[in-house]
């Protein structure tokens, strides 16, 4: 699964899966994954980012 459909569907077990093979500075469609958690307004992702070290 890519990080745009599990943020839309709100799956922070997904995105711990993800970010295991994944670094959370990554970028996707031009913008970071913190970025696009903030855009959605995630608040989880958004701490979960950070801790895993995202900016």
């Amino acid at each position: 699964m890519d990080f745009l459909s599990i943020i839309k569907n709100n799956n922070v077990d997904e995105l711990e899966i993800y970010l295991r093979t994944h670094d959370a500075n990554e970028e996707t469609q031009g913008q970071s994954l913190l970025y696009w958690a903030v855009f959605h307004r995630r608040l989880n992702f958004v701490k979960k980012l950070i801790e895993q070290g995202g900016y």
